[in-house]
């Protein structure tokens, strides 16, 4: 008994060994500045901390093309053109700030998109032990939470990546002195005018102009003069509207176009987000309404992934509200990838919506102090921020995890003295509530960067000419199995017509490929098949143009000849880098030559026996006679036409006749008559 619980305490004290403590920042963020695709190649801005055979996570975080029309459908995605795409990427080399790799990448990217590579730890099992954090997103990296365990990811204390996504309108005090008359309504302005305040962030870049109520794809639209709210942020649900500045006064400035929300997303597949950023209420005053931040991203790869009651959090900040100006819109709640096949214990993940801010009419101060902007207005609300998303490597949510993502609330009319929109929206909406996907993938290339030297190297040769016939040897010079175009599982293959050939070798689950283009050079000598020549006809053979020199077998040297008779002729084309030949038979035709169907042998001179007449032009012809049961009664070569059925029954019996020059044979019947 003292020596298995010994056993189970020593058991325990190695697991606790082989578990690495993480806190903090434990994240490594590389700006992409340049990408070769076809050689799987990135540039980065700095490779120190970088080495070869680092495991790293490329990710996209922006790049898509919006729709700017204007109309309804501003912010409309047209191409994702690699947003939100990610991989697990290997390095092969590394020269100078060019980082080579190992395999080809699996997904297609912008190198405009705001590309990054991560190193995460990648360990036999962690113990997160004090909050981890991400980088805060600056515009070019940051936002996200990586690390891989072969055995298990323990949760002691949080995975923190609230208000690390995509940023929220700035505020911005707004020059422009409005007037009730002036209507503006454009779905982008550029925000330093004061004509509408600042996009929140998102997967699109900002157009020429940052300002207006369109949505920047998942960043929500900016709320445009006078003092309407921003609209919430999105991920894979949409963010909420902005609400009007619904002014009492028909000679005060209306602010009848809020910014709208950012689109939802099509997370999951193989593509995951930060959360949009608010857009910002529009705003003619110096106190700070900004927009909410989205929330970040966490991805997290083990076999098991124990929970311990803590959290993994990716919340969307909620937006400012706004004194005397519209409220800011919230941020979308982050993402949350979990590639694990087991979970224990309890584990709880939020990726909450940030709430719109307000549209107050006053302000208190720290101290109490109430500073009256125009309490007797009706500022427009900020849009709440979308719930986040959450995808499982499995097919269903695991038992023990809570997830909740709900939208945030829209900001309300606040410290108004105008009691009819005192307490409501004005229009402004929630956030959608986030979303929960399954069947997670992290994808990981598994063909072979031949840019890579470090690489094992296939080449199957030089693009090729050869001769018609000729025969040409391809091989696949690396140890593995083998896969030709052909459908062929050799490692050599012998080809000889004209084509494009490939062949993919798999060394231990790694791909690589060659291909190689053949080309026929000469003259494609074809007389066509054989044929028949009767009586005077003639026979044109032609060998085919492109031949310097023609030798057939009859000695003429022409392109094409005549022939009379029958006979195998050949050829030979030399176009001075090829010699190729071709052969046809001339078969002379059967003439003159009659088969009778009944003989009468009675000894009177007529139809005795079975004369076949031109026979005798056919030497060594064959004829075989049978009963009608198959029965052979007869057979001769070299027929002499002295057949008379002798001592067979009167009856209709059966022949074949072969003429012996390769094509002729004829069946038929023959009737025995006898007359007394």
């Amino acid at each position: 008994m003292r020596f298995a619980l010994l056993c189970l305490i020593l058991i325990s004290i190695l697991q606790a060994n082989c578990q690495t403590s993480l806190s903090g920042v434990v994240n490594s963020y590389y700006a992409v500045t340049a990408l070769n695709t076809p050689n799987a190649t990135l540039t980065v801005s700095s490779v120190s901390g970088i080495n070869v055979g680092d495991i790293l996570l490329m990710i996209q975080m922006k790049g898509a093309s919006i729709d700017q029309s204007s109309s309804s459908s501003y912010g409309d995605l047209n191409s994702y053109n690699g947003a939100g795409s990610f991989e697990l990427v290997e390095v092969c080399e590394i020269i100078g700030n060019d980082v080579v790799l190992t395999g080809r990448l699996v997904n297609s990217y912008s190198g405009s998109g705001a590309i990054q590579l991560i190193s995460f730890p990648d360990l036999t099992s962690i113990s997160i032990d004090g909050k981890i954090e991400a980088q805060e997103w600056n515009g070019a990296t940051g936002g996200v939470v990586c690390m891989r365990a072969q055995n298990s990811i323990t949760l002691n204390d949080s995975i923190d990546v609230s208000l690390q996504g995509f940023r929220g309108g700035d505020h911005l005090v707004s020059p422009f002195d409005c007037n009730f008359l002036f209507t503006l309504d454009a779905y982008e302005y550029e925000a330093s005018t004061g004509y509408g305040a600042m996009k929140g962030e998102g997967i699109a870049n900002y157009t020429v102009n940052n300002g207006g109520r369109g949505p920047l794809a998942n960043g929500g639209g900016g709320g445009n003069d006078h003092n309407s709210g921003g609209g919430g942020g999105s991920n894979a649900s949409s963010g909420g509207m902005g609400g009007i500045n619904d002014e009492p006064s028909t000679f005060n400035c209306q602010g009848d176009f809020p910014g709208e929300g950012g689109k939802s997303l099509s997370s999951g597949g193989d593509k995951v987000f930060l959360g949009g950023g608010g857009g910002a209420g529009h705003c003619n005053s110096t106190f700070n309404n900004k927009a909410g931040d989205g929330g970040g991203i966490v991805i997290l790869m083990a076999n098991e992934i124990i929970g311990n009651n803590q959290s993994i959090l990716a919340n969307g900040e909620d937006g400012l509200r706004g004194f005397g100006d519209g409220g800011s819109g919230g941020g979308a709640g982050g993402s949350v990838l979990l590639f694990a096949d087991n979970f224990s214990s309890t584990l709880n993940i939020q990726a909450i919506g940030g709430n719109g801010g307000n549209g107050n009419g006053s302000y208190l101060d720290d101290l109490g102090n109430v500073f009256n902007t125009a309490s007797f207005r009706c500022f427009g609300p900020g849009g709440g921020g979308s719930g986040g998303f959450v995808w499982f490597k499995g097919g269903t949510t695991p038992a023990g995890v809570n997830i909740a993502y709900p939208g945030g609330a829209s900001g309300l009319v606040s410290n108004t003295q105008e009691t009819g929109c005192d307490g409501l929206s004005n229009g402004a909406t929630s956030g959608e509530s986030g979303v929960t996907d399954h069947n997670a993938i992290v994808p990981t290339s598994n063909k072979i960067n031949t840019a890579c030297t470090a690489n094992p190297q296939l080449n199957l040769g030089n693009d090729t000419l050869i001769c018609y016939s000729q025969n040409l040897t391809l091989t696949a010079q690396l140890s593995g199995t083998y896969e030709w175009s052909t459908g062929e599982s050799t490692q050599s293959i012998t080809v000889t017509d004209a084509g494009t050939y490939w062949v993919k070798v798999n060394i231990n689950g790694w791909f690589i490929c060659d291909t190689i283009v053949v080309t026929n050079s000469g003259v494609n000598v074809d007389l066509g098949p054989d044929q028949t020549i009767c009586g005077d006809q003639t026979i044109t053979l032609d060998a085919g143009s492109g031949g310097t020199t023609y030798i057939w077998s009859t000695g003429e040297t022409t392109q094409s000849i005549d022939v009379l008779t029958g006979g195998v002729y050949s050829v030979t084309a030399d176009d001075g880098y090829c010699f190729n030949s071709g052969e046809i038979t001339i078969t002379e035709c059967v003439e003159n030559l009659f088969i009778p169907n009944t003989i009468t042998p009675n000894g009177d001179g007529e139809n005795d026996t079975w004369i076949i007449d031109g026979l005798n032009n056919y030497p060594g012809n064959h004829v075989t006679i049978m009963n009608r049961n198959g029965m052979k009664v007869y057979e001769s070569t070299d027929y002499n036409n002295d057949w008379d059925g002798s001592q067979l029954p009167a009856a209709t019996y059966f022949f074949i006749l072969d003429l012996n020059d390769g094509i002729s044979q004829f069946h038929g019947t023959i009737t025995l008559i006898r007359q007394p």
